[in-house]
Formats: structure tokens, C-alpha cells, sequence
């Protein structure tokens, strides 16, 4: 595998190698959850594959000899080419290259299953999967094909994601109240993630400005004043000024809802200038 700061590993390898670039890759594996960089440091190893030649590379405890996760569905089997061949695939799925009739997309999708069966019983490409190709089926014209899928991948997958874009597709087909409900429910999904943080009130916000639903403004409103008085917060001690930090702090904290992620924020804040 290959790691380069310059890259998000989300990335798929085609997009961003060349045959003039010192690495290569030897496996490419989402993963459905998130590593520190000290964690990746132990996973990935890197080989330098022009003079002068080195490699680095630590035994994954995350991963088999196989680039599988270790206990995953997968574990023992070669599926190295495939995970590569699956990133490829998503490229048919880009408003650019799919076909614009919807039934064309779902026959393409189709294919899509039956070619990467193996690798779609893991969580992370099964969403990746889904939401790429629901967006093509959106795009084409079939809002209702596309939902449906989103909604059978939420259906076996508590993912924060697919829900998120799902309350998207029914805004655009003008299911605000449904949508709404969605937003809503990411905060009982993933509390913590920028889904239900950020992305959820942004659109609880549009929609309430769209429909003139004064109470969805007020808590979309409510939400993301939360977020920027904390991210003020983290910008204040960012820059140094430890005293100030922590005296902002102090008169945020007791304004932001418990156990949320501002109040996360806040509170490490505290924590590390209460010294």
C-alpha cells in the first residue's frame, strides 16, 4: 500500500499515480473506521521503487498477507486486483461517463454487483458502491430508483453518509418533512460526525428557508452557532493566547449541548489550559 500526505486515501490509486511516481500500489482497502497516524504508521508499509531501492514495511495487524482485513468476510483471499479494479469501476458512475438514461445506469449497476460480489459484503464498499451509483440513477432522472437504494443500504448499514444523502434526495424531490426526519435522526446515527454536525443543519437550514419553516431555521440555526462558537474556541488557542482561550471557553461551555461534539471541543480546551 502506499501512503503520501499529499493524497487522502479516499482517492482512488489511478487518479493520482503515474508511471513516473517512486511507489506503487500493491493493495488499495477502505476501511470503516478511522486511524490515527500513529496506527497507520504500523499498518502500511512503503517500498521506494527506484534508486536507491527501500522498503519500510511493518506487519499490519489491521490486515492479512492478503491486504484483507484481519476478521473481516474476507480474510486469506486474493482479492488484491479486484479492490484495485473497483476504484476503476467508480469512474463509470461520473456525470461525465455515464449513460443518461436511468435504466442504462441500473444495468450498469447490476454488473457492478455481480463483478465485485466479494468485495461488496464489506461495509465500506458497499457504501462507497451505493452512493456513487445512487447519485448516477439521480442524475439520470430516477430520484425514486436512487432512493430506494440508499434506502436498503441504511437498512443493513448504520451509516451517517447514506442517510445524510438520502434526506438529500428527498429534499430535491420535495419530501421536506421526510428529509427533515432524516437530518434529525444523524444525531442518534453519528453524533460526532460532520454528517450530523455540519453537513445536517446546513440543509435543515436551506429546506427551512425553502418551505419558510421558522422552527427548522431556529434549530439549524441553534446548531451551527453551536459549532462556530466552539471552532472560535479551538482558533483562539490555536493561535497562542492560552489565557484568552480558556476564558472563552468558559463562557461557551455552559451554552453548548452536552456530550455534542462542540462541547467535546470545549471541553479539551479546558483541559489542556487549565495548567
Amino acid at each position: 500500500m502506499r501512503l503520501d500526505a499529499q493524497f487522502a486515501l479516499g482517492t482512488p490509486p489511478d487518479s493520482v499515480l503515474t508511471e513516473n511516481q517512486r511507489f506503487s500500489w500493491h493493495a488499495y482497502v477502505p476501511l470503516d473506521f478511522v486511524l490515527d497516524s500513529t496506527t497507520l504508521n504500523k499498518v502500511f508499509g512503503i517500498r521506494q521503487e527506484e534508486p536507491p531501492y527501500s522498503t519500510e514495511h511493518v506487519p499490519p495487524p489491521l490486515l492479512d498477507s492478503l491486504f484483507n482485513p484481519v476478521g473481516g468476510p474476507n480474510e486469506g483471499q486474493n482479492l488484491v486486483m479486484q479492490r484495485k479494479h473497483f476504484m476503476d469501476s467508480l469512474n463509470t458512475f461520473t456525470p461525465e461517463r455515464q449513460p443518461v438514461d436511468p435504466q442504462a445506469v441500473l444495468a450498469l449497476r447490476d454488473e457492478g454487483l455481480g463483478n465485485f460480489k466479494s468485495l461488496l459484503i464489506e461495509d465500506p464498499y458497499r457504501i462507497m458502491f451505493d452512493i456513487t451509483t445512487s447519485h448516477a440513477i439521480a442524475r439520470s432522472g430516477s430520484s425514486t430508483m436512487a432512493s430506494a437504494i440508499l434506502e436498503e443500504t441504511i437498512l443493513d448499514i448504520s451509516c451517517a453518509d447514506c442517510v445524510y444523502q438520502l434526506a438529500h434526495l428527498d429534499a430535491l424531490a420535495g419530501q421536506m418533512d421526510r428529509s427533515i426526519e432524516g437530518i434529525e435522526s444523524l444525531s442518534e446515527i453519528a453524533w460526532h460526525s460532520t454528517r450530523a454536525l455540519y453537513d445536517g443543519p446546513q440543509l435543515q437550514l436551506r429546506i427551512g428557508i425553502e418551505t419558510r419553516d421558522q422552527e427548522a431555521i431556529d434549530i439549524a440555526c441553534k446548531q451551527l452557532r453551536q459549532v462556530a462558537r466552539a471552532l472560535r474556541v479551538v482558533a483562539i488557542e490555536a493561535s497562542g493566547d492560552l489565557e484568552q482561550a480558556r476564558s472563552a471557553a468558559n463562557d461557551v461551555h455552559k451554552e453548548l449541548t452536552p456530550n455534542l461534539l462542540p462541547a467535546i471541543l470545549v471541553e479539551e480546551v479546558l483541559e489542556r489550559t487549565s495548567s
